[in-house]
């Protein structure tokens, strides 16, 4: 995995309403932590354009 690279993943949202449980969303890799512990991946709301980030652990150290 590189930053740039596409990846879909599973964002949850958490709001001031409660958790909403979300579709898989194709995002971009933005960060990767350097001793590899976790990535940051960029989503966009297709409506509105706008973005969010969620980190996650990679694989083997989740």
């Amino acid at each position: 995995m590189n930053i740039g690279d596409k990846r879909t993943e599973l964002p949850s949202l958490n709001t001031t309403f409660g958790a909403i449980k979300s579709t898989p969303m194709e995002g971009r890799v933005v960060y990767i932590h350097p001793a590899g512990r976790f990535y940051t991946v960029e989503f966009t709301f297709p409506l509105s354009g706008e973005k969010f980030r969620k980190s996650y652990f990679f694989e083997d150290r989740a």
